[in-house]
């Protein structure tokens, strides 16, 4: 119904517009031209009407006046009814993609999505408002584009069909050859998303992955930055946890430069205070600073059973629990102190102060060695004293140090324990670290003195020569010890046991001990060496 209207219209207008202009006489007034137009021509209306618009007058106008105005022109003469538009425009580029199912438009709306049956022919669709030839569903095609209102045309090129949906998503724009938008694509690394805001925090830049940037990424804690030179106050800058490249100074108050410190004690007072004082120079906020008015800073305060000890490195209360050894008094009665002392503020300086008390060591069944009252005498009840070594954990009052350990069956006997220093495959370097070491004996009464001992040297073949190694029995006491008997076992392969019997008449006194130890090795040629079945005998 809508066409039949339109198309009425048009041929009445077109009717009227011939009539008038064969009636035109009188002065052509063209009051719609914007002009400041005032000719009174006789009009013979003989143009051709090219100004470009469409224009479907059939007039002929001879008016010689350059009309070149780009307004709505409403001639006021013969040519009243022609309205036209100069549209000088060469590109129309549409901001918004077109919605495809709007019920109504601005005025001059045809249809209706709910009417379109009735308002549009049957091979027509109802799309922005217009009778359409065409669905018109693409993002980059029309049916309300000016001029050409009811058919489907294709939206110029570079007109917006897909907004950015972030600083990484291009704008898609129609190329104005396809109805469809382009694909959506994200931008690279050619594109700054994120400007670094520091030596911690660097830049990011998109990926192509996605609208959005990239999160945003500092450097690790720790990560070097910023200045690397040291000094005695400040390190080289290192990151933070939060991005920001951070000064490594040493601590407030670290000495530095010539800076010394001194440490005191009182000399007179069981509860003194150990104090340090810094002279010289300190850091301060990374730079090594004067110390102006040193002070003395309290670091303990002692009590009772501590005395306060200062040197050149530290001033600290240190308790009294290192009492003297044992000894023996004049009388060879035993001495023995309490473990832990008291301070005694009597002398020049606070000193420990550990009580004794003396254990009498009845003579002659006892005698006083090491601060120990010891039943070992020359009387004849006690002329020989022997060590089998005969149970797996009974050392009888020896000390196995290093590779001495117990042992038992072949080569020495097949049911009797005894002591060996064994694994010496890779030799000794320090034979005083292997050592079996004896209780502690008084011989002062003695005349006499012999001991007996069984030894057994395990060859490991040849390997050096002309010795393999020697054992060596000693006696004395603290660093002091005289050699009693020295076995050597020379380049050959000699396995088998021995009796021993050696004088040690040098060993007489009143504090005693025994030791066996290894000494001239040679690595690799001995494996194990054996001792068995010790005995004292004393005149």
């Amino acid at each position: 119904m809508t066409i039949i209207i339109r198309n009425l219209i048009a041929v009445i207008c077109c009717l009227w517009i011939v009539s008038c202009a064969e009636a035109q006489i009188g002065p052509n007034l063209d009051s719609g031209d914007g002009d400041a137009d005032t000719d009174a021509d006789t009009d013979a209306d003989t143009d051709a009407d090219s100004d470009g618009d469409a224009d479907s007058d059939t007039d002929t106008d001879t008016d010689a006046d350059s009309d070149s105005d780009s307004s709505t022109e409403s001639d006021s003469g013969t040519d009243s009814t022609d309205s036209e538009t100069v549209d000088t425009d060469t590109e129309t580029e549409y901001d918004t993609v077109p919605v495809d199912d709007t019920d109504t438009t601005d005025d001059g709306s045809e249809c209706t999505v709910e009417t379109a049956a009735t308002d549009c022919a049957a091979d027509e669709y109802c799309v922005e408002g217009y009778c359409c030839d065409m669905p018109c569903t693409g993002r980059c095609e029309s049916c309300s584009l000016e001029g050409f209102e009811g058919t489907c045309t294709l939206l110029p090129g570079l007109t917006s069909c897909r907004a950015s949906a972030g600083i990484c998503d291009y704008v898609e724009r129609c190329d104005g050859t396809s109805p469809w938008c382009p694909e959506d694509t994200f931008t690279g690394a050619t594109k700054l998303c994120r400007e670094s805001v520091g030596e911690c925090d660097p830049e990011e830049r998109c990926n192509g992955a996605g609208p959005e940037c990239p999160e945003d990424v500092v450097l690790a804690s720790g990560t070097a930055c910023g200045s690397g030179a040291t000094s005695n106050c400040d390190n080289a800058d290192r990151c933070d946890s939060a991005g920001q490249c951070s000064p490594n100074w040493k601590a407030d108050d670290t000495p530095c430069g010539t800076s010394t410190t001194e440490y005191r004690c009182s000399t007179t007072d069981c509860n003194a205070i150990p104090q340090s004082r810094t002279q010289g120079s300190s850091c301060q906020s990374g730079v090594c600073t004067a110390i102006a008015e040193p002070a003395w800073i309290d670091l303990d305060t002692c009590t009772s059973s501590e005395i306060c000890v200062a040197g050149s490195s530290s001033a600290t209360c240190s308790p009294c629990t290192s009492p003297p050894n044992n000894s023996c008094n004049d009388d060879l009665d035993s001495v023995q102190y309490v473990d832990t002392g008291t301070c005694d503020a009597g002398g020049a300086a606070p000193a420990c102060f550990y009580a004794s008390s003396v254990v009498d060591c009845a003579y002659p069944t006892d005698n006083c060695v090491n601060g120990i009252c010891t039943g070992f005498t020359c009387i004849p009840a006690e002329k020989n004293k022997s060590y089998p070594w005969d149970t797996a954990a009974d050392d009888m009052g020896w000390a196995l140090s290093g590779n001495w350990q117990h042992s038992s069956n072949w080569p020495y006997n097949y049911t009797e324990y005894y002591l060996q220093i064994a694994n010496l495959n890779d030799g000794i370097t320090t034979p005083a670290d292997h050592v079996l070491l004896s209780p502690t004996f008084e011989f002062a009464a003695c005349t006499g003195l012999t001991v007996n001992f069984a030894y057994w040297i395990d060859n490991n073949w040849a390997k050096c020569s002309p010795t393999k190694a020697s054992l060596r029995l000693e006696c004395g006491h603290g660093t002091s010890w005289t050699l009693v008997h020295e076995e050597f076992e020379m380049d050959t392969n000699n396995q088998g046991g021995f009796d021993i019997e050696a004088d040690a008449t040098a060993c007489i006194s009143e504090q005693v001990q025994f030791r066996f130890m290894v000494a001239n090795m040679c690595a690799g040629a001995v494996n194990r060496i054996i001792v068995d079945e010790f005995q004292i005998s004393v005149d």
